[in-house]
This record gives C-alpha cells, structure tokens and sequence, in this order.
C-alpha cells in the first residue's frame, strides 16, 4: 500500500483556496450576490484570457496599472485583504524608507527596483500595483472577477521562488496565497483504487512546514527539495519533482483531490474521477584529480550511471562547475528512500569501482548516511546507446568548457512511480522516460543594456541547441 499521497490543490485557477489561513472566520466561503452588491467589477463572466499588456487591443502597462487601481473601493469589501505594498528593495534605495540592513537580506524578484549595495535613481515599482492577501475562496473569486470584467493583467503568486519573475507584473493585480497555511491530516481515505493516509494543505504551506508535519506526525509525503519553496504553487502546477521522485513520482502525481477558482470566477473541486514512504541512506560524493583527462573520464562514468540511480528509486542533484584555468569543481548529493546505508553502498559499488579504475589521482571522498536554462529531462535513448550518450556527454562538457555551470537532477518520474492517479495524469511526458534534468547556468554581468543582455541569451542559447541536438524529436515531447 501507497502511502500517504496528498490531497492538495492547484495554482491560479487558483492554489488551494479553499483551504486558508487560520485568521479566516470561514476560508471555505465563497463570493455571492450579496457580497458583490453595487460593485459590478467583481461579478462573474467568462472565461477569456488576458494577454501581456501592451500589444494592441490590450492596455499598457500605465493603462492597466490605472485600471488596477480602480479596485481601491474593494477595500471595504476585503476585510483588509487588498494591499498596496512598496516594492521590496526599495529599502536599498535613497528615501524614507531606505533601511541597509533589510536590503541585505532581501531576494532578487523580477528585473526592476532589484536589491543592490549601489543603488542609481529612484526604485521604480515594475510590480503589481495591488496585492490580495487571501485567506478565503471568496478573495480570489473577487481578484479573478475584477481583473477579468476590467481587464487587468493578473498574476499569481505564492513564495516567489521563480527565476522568470512569471510570479511578478508590472502593473498587475496580485493574488497572494502565501498565508493559506492549513494543515490536515487524514488517517484513512478512500478515492478509486486508493485506500490509505492523505493530508490536505492550502498552497502557502512552505515546505519546511510541511517537513515539520511530517516528523510531529510520523508520516511522509513528496515535496520540494529547498524549504522555502510553497508545498502545493508553481511546484506542484509545474509537475514537482523533488528528493522522493524516483520511488513515488512527482508532487502532482499524489494529488486525490484539487480546490481551485477558475478563471469565470467559480470555485470547483476536481478530482481523479471526476475529469508516502519511508526516508533512507542519504551519500554525498565529490571528486579530487589533477589531471583533467581523468577528470572527464570521471564526469563521463558518473552522468552514464545516472540510469542505474533512478533505477534504483534514487534521485541525485550534481553541480559542475568551472573555475578557471581548466581547474573545475564537481559535487553531488543522493537520496535514497527506505534503503539502508549497506544497500546504497552495493548499489554504488560498480560506479566506484569504475572510477578508481581510472587511475589513483581520482579519489571518493566521502559516503555519509543524513539526513538559467533548463531542458526537459534528458531522455533514457540518450543512455542506452553507446554512441548517442557519448554526444550527450560531449555537449554537456564543451557547455561546462565555455564557462557555464551544468546542475543536474538524476530522476525517474515513471509512470509505475506515480502510481494512481498520477500515472493518469496530464504531466509532459518527457518526465516520464527522463533520466537527468539539466540546468545551464551562466552568471550575468550587472548593468547590461537590453542588447547585450540579449547577445547573452544567444549566446547561451548556443550551448542549449548543442543539448537539444543529440536529444531524439520524439523524447522531447
């Protein structure tokens, strides 16, 4: 028996907002006629999509900042939900509210007003103009209802951990799940062919949190690998893989039962019939030679085994890095669910058999038992083939040689891990035959002019075709 799997909830249309914040008198409540009243913005409609404010037809961003802040007289109807906030790192810039100790700690966000130690001008917003901190269905219902009668570019935002700023807008209204913290815990349910424990959590659940309900209550459920990432937002929406997913799937893949608000304002419940585990031996390794030949042989025999680590229901994460001077770095970290240290290190055993063969300059140097630019996962054809792994390998070397840094996830999220009703589900299925994700990460230089911070993604870009190239048409669907 599987267990436990979440019971857990989407993004936009809207993460988890039936279940939110504790400070909610009722957060299951949602919008109606009364509420509404005489303000029409917030009354329900269709469907249809904002674009990106400012192609024709669609306001600019000036338009629909001023649009967004004619939602102003909601305020008597928020119960004080609907926020104006300066932009963060306006604490690192000349003026009332300039603090240098808060300006040090903050988070870049988007790509205005950002956080710096030499601060030119004045911090312009480049953010939403107004921010809904929901703690009820009827928020997002209000949020979603009046950026779709008045055309507001909306956005969606939980913990803020994407580096595409997708959860920033300039201009935008705001829909903030961050405080939908609920918590519950299910001993037994039932849903279809599954029988067992299940939680049920809003999306402004951090995974530290979630860790921390995990140990207090003895049980164990997939989430995110950095704690701070929201248990059930733009993770779980994007698929969700983390340190479990080679055993039992992707976040998504344990969802039983999803509240959301969709984009004519309803709220709905959805689930599979309606359209868990034990932690293990953890090891970490890194490797020391002065010969950079041996140094790639090295490379080439660890990527290659990653096959044999997902077999194995592992998931590994490796950064390559270079430093310079043909010097480079290479560590990696390794989760096992429910093995022991003696079983991992038998599961190991040929990969460093193969790279002390290589020569004595090569050295493992440590097994403990403890606790940019991505692709879809590379295929498993690129593994089973001799000569197509060597291309693969090839075009991740010549990247790592340019001077960018290769991350890489080791990770099978296979159907038979998903089990039900994840493997039914709509995820790419480039997850499903996927061994390594990888990421190319190149560090951009600060004060680019909008030219050169494009002559930067070319040439990035460059190095991802080289990936793209040696990956079979079919496998990247």
């Amino acid at each position: 028996m599987r267990a436990p799997s979440s019971w857990t909830s989407s993004r936009l249309l809207v993460a988890a907002l039936a279940l939110g914040a504790k400070a909610a008198p009722d957060p299951t409540a949602e919008l109606t006629a009364q509420d509404i009243g005489d303000f029409a913005a917030v009354e329900f409609g269709d469907r249809s999509v904002r674009g990106f404010p400012g192609p024709r037809a669609r306001p600019s961003p000036a338009r629909t900042a001023g649009r967004a802040r004619g939602l102003a007289p909601a305020q008597r109807y928020s119960g004080g939900a609907l926020l104006r906030p300066n932009p963060p790192a306006i604490v690192c810039y000349e003026g009332p509210a300039y603090d240098e100790a808060a300006c040090k700690n903050l988070w870049p966000q988007g790509s205005t007003c950002l956080p710096t130690e030499e601060p030119v001008g004045n911090c312009t917003r480049g953010l939403p103009e107004y921010v809904v901190n929901v703690t009820s269905v009827k928020h997002v219902q209000a949020a979603v209802n009046f950026a779709r009668n008045k055309n507001v570019r909306l956005v969606i935002k939980n913990t803020g951990h994407d580096f595409g700023g997708r959860s920033v807008g300039a201009g935008s209204l705001s829909v903030w799940t961050h405080n939908l913290k609920d918590f519950e815990l299910i001993p037994e349910y039932r849903m279809g062919p599954y029988k067992g424990m299940a939680v049920r959590y809003g999306a402004g659940l951090e995974a530290w949190e979630l860790y921390n309900h995990m140990a207090e209550l003895n049980f164990t459920v997939t989430a995110a690998g950095g704690r701070t990432v929201g248990a059930n937002g733009g993770w779980f929406a994007s698929g969700g893989h983390g340190t479990l997913t080679s055993t039992y799937g992707l976040g998504c893949d344990q969802a039983l039962e999803i509240h959301a608000v969709t984009a004519d304002g309803e709220y709905v419940v959805a689930n599979p019939l309606a359209l868990s585990c034990k932690t293990g031996a953890n090891s970490t390794t890194s490797f020391r030679t002065d010969d950079p030949a041996a140094f790639w042989d090295a490379m080439s025999i660890y990527f290659r085994f990653s096959a044999a680590v997902v077999d194995a229901g592992g998931v590994d994460w490796s950064y390559l890095t270079p430093l310079g001077n043909e010097t480079y770095t290479f560590s990696v970290g390794m989760t096992w669910p429910n093995r022991t240290v003696e079983a991992v290190t038998e599961i190991l055993a040929p990969l460093y058999e193969q790279l002390q063969a290589i020569g004595p300059r090569v050295h493992r140097l440590r097994a403990a038992r403890g606790h940019a630019l991505p692709l879809p996962p590379l295929p498993r054809k690129n593994w089973d083939d001799d000569e197509v792994f060597a291309n693969t390998f090839a075009a991740i070397r010549v990247s790592v040689e340019a001077g960018y840094t290769f991350h890489g996830l080791a990770i099978g999220a296979t159907k038979k891990a998903a089990g039900w009703p994840g493997r039914e589900g709509a995820v790419n299925p480039a997850w499903r035959n996927g061994v390594l994700h990888g990421i190319l990460i190149g560090l951009q230089p600060k004060g680019l002019t909008a030219q050169e911070a494009r002559d930067e993604e070319a040439a990035i870009q460059e190095y991802m075709q080289l990936w793209r190239d040696v990956t079979p048409a079919r496998a990247r669907t």
